[in-house]
């Protein structure tokens, strides 16, 4: 069982789930609006809220390689960007194709957003990580990007990170949480849940406005 699956499960509280993948462009685009959502959620129903009531959940999109990505899937993912582009307004910076050896392997990067939630700090490691892959042009498959990605996070204790990654490696947490969002029923990223009660309910995702996900919401809490 997932270790995050087995907290979700007994809180009771209403709580605010959102499966990424730190390598998915789609979430890259949807972070804005999430934030906004997220915002929201945790102003207007904190008095409904024991502790920590908002969660990344990693959806493991792309398994562990070190086999270059071939040149087809490159054009294709270009591809995506220039559609995220059109559509969202999102921007990338695609010196990406250039500049690094492309990796079809988002595993390292789920890794270590999940080590990052030993302290609290799952959010800001994968926002750290999204900035560097599709701003800086830097390669989040690789080690050293990470650990770069988790010395710019504020109050992130590096030694902490590095030990939680290990384990989390060593012990397989990530293979368990993406067989949690498949229970779920998560079929594609970026998926927003609310759990309340019991009940597991899919928010409709907008890019554009968060508000179709807010007005959910305040129909399922009330």
């Amino acid at each position: 069982m997932s270790e995050i699956f087995s907290e979700l499960i007994e809180r009771k509280d209403p709580l605010l789930i959102y499966v990424a993948d730190p390598m998915c462009s789609w979430c890259h685009a949807y972070a804005p609006v999430y934030q906004r959502i997220r915002e929201g959620f945790l102003a207007d129903y904190a008095d409904r809220m024991a502790s920590k009531s908002s969660f990344v959940v990693t959806g493991g999109l792309a398994p562990d390689s070190d086999e270059p990505m071939p040149e087809e899937q490159q054009q294709y993912i270009r591809g995506i960007w220039q559609k995220i582009e059109a559509t969202t307004g999102t921007r990338f910076n695609y010196d990406f194709w250039e500049q690094c050896v492309p990796r079809r392997s988002t595993w390292p990067a789920c890794r270590a957003v999940i080590a990052a939630r030993a302290q609290g700090l799952e959010l800001e490691m994968l926002t750290a990580i999204q900035q560097d892959y599709y701003q800086q042009a830097k390669n989040p498959s690789d080690w050293p990007v990470l650990e770069d990605c988790a010395r710019s996070v504020p109050t992130m204790d590096i030694a902490q990170f590095i030990r939680e990654y290990e384990r989390i490696h060593r012990e397989q947490v990530l293979e368990r949480e993406v067989e949690f969002i498949r229970r779920l029923g998560v079929q594609g990223f970026p998926t927003l849940i609310i759990k309340q009660k019991g009940s597991w309910s899919a928010l409709p995702v907008d890019y554009l406005s968060a508000e179709s996900a807010l007005e959910a919401i305040g129909k399922l809490i009330t």
